[in-house]
């Protein structure tokens, strides 16, 4: 125990007597109001501009710019027969929003959906180069919704990139860190709008019950929800406590993670964290969501890119289990996304970009 500060300690034992934590959270169940701010508050109090990981956009390896090209190529449809009665056929696929509305026809008959990828493969090269083969990977999710689904080394669902290094590259004037320098770059579809995946993402009463969770602790803290609008457009800050499990006989690691979310200059919304935490070297990433729209302009899936990397200080993991960290965060926003976009209100209005949406952010201590 430290000692030396008595009048902050006696405030530290009457919190916790009273069932609140040291940063204001209550015990039990409680929502987190916002509070108008300006972006400068947002950078004082959340997170600094040089904490802010920027997407490498001219570097050929980013998943992000990749997929949006190829969200953007259209085909004319080509002459041909008819399409086969129990697969789709691949004729009248213009685009790549094409190709996945025909697979999500297809996400519980997995043989099916592997023969309409195939007949893409062999009929439509120039279609496959170009949008196929990272759609693949993508509309190959179902087993994310199983029961026995594992984050740790399930890998349907998910699309990798090549893997950036801080320091080099794109990320060379970035901040210096210690341990691992290793950015990874994923993406997977989520079959919902931000209204969806935002309640789902704020909702962290419920991140108890993810699949592979480990928390101990995870609530954001009161007062720290910022919002506000500029000129830049709109941002959104907070700041969120988590406890994590770690097996035998590591014990357990704490984290404080700043989360700030923007509108980009194409109008996708943007999430960047960061966290000074000192169980870390470092952990880090930047997050966008891209709507997929077939060559007649009809929404069919978001797709979120995920820059993401961490090092846990005196705790000896690789990218391997990075990776399980990564879809293990995407797939189960995922899961609770699409569920609540199942059960919406059919008249609601979509909100796919332009916008932060203002939903409820609950916790539980």
């Amino acid at each position: 125990m430290r000692v030396g500060f008595p009048g902050v300690l006696s405030s530290v034992l009457i919190l916790a007597s009273l069932g609140v934590a040291q940063d204001g959270a209550p015990e039990g169940a409680f929502e987190v109001l916002p509070k108008d701010a300006d972006r400068a508050t947002l950078h004082e109090q959340i997170l600094e501009p040089r904490f802010v990981m920027p997407w490498p956009d001219q570097d050929p390896r980013c998943l992000a710019m990749r997929l949006r090209e190829a969200m953007e190529l259209r085909f004319e449809v080509p002459a041909g027969e008819a399409a086969a009665v129990d697969v789709p056929g691949t004729d009248a696929m213009r685009s790549f929003g094409d190709l996945v509305a025909a697979c999500r026809q297809l996400r519980d008959r997995p043989r099916a959906l592997r023969m309409l990828l195939e007949r893409l493969r062999t009929e439509r090269p120039e279609a496959w180069a170009a949008f196929g083969e990272l759609a693949a990977p993508l509309v190959q999710d179902r087993g994310v919704f199983g029961k026995r689904w594992d984050p740790d080394s399930d890998t349907d669902g998910f699309l990798f990139g090549e893997s950036f290094t801080l320091g080099k590259g794109p990320f060379a004037d970035f901040v210096e860190v210690d341990g691992s320098d290793t950015v990874l770059q994923a993406a997977c579809l989520i079959d919902a709008d931000l209204v969806a995946i935002e309640t789902a993402e704020n909702d962290y009463t419920v991140y108890f019950d993810h699949v592979g969770s480990s928390y101990e602790q995870v609530y954001p803290v009161p007062g720290s929800y910022l919002r506000g609008a500029d000129e830049q457009g709109p941002f959104v800050g907070l700041k969120l406590f988590f406890e994590n499990d770690l097996p035998w006989p590591f014990g357990s690691y704490e984290c404080d993670l700043r989360v700030r979310k923007v509108v980009d200059e194409r109008g996708h919304l943007v999430t960047h964290t960061w966290s000074p935490s000192r169980d870390f070297y470092w952990i880090g990433g930047t997050n966008v969501y891209l709507p997929l729209r077939d060559a007649d302009g009809e929404f069919v899936s978001m797709i979120t890119v995920r820059l993401f990397g961490f090092d846990l200080r005196g705790i000896p993991e690789g990218d391997s289990q990075r990776k399980g960290g990564l879809r293990s965060v995407l797939g189960n926003l995922k899961r609770g996304a699409e569920q609540l976009f199942r059960e919406r209100d059919p008249a609601r209005e979509l909100l796919l970009e332009g916008a932060i949406p203002d939903v409820p952010v609950r916790g539980r201590r």
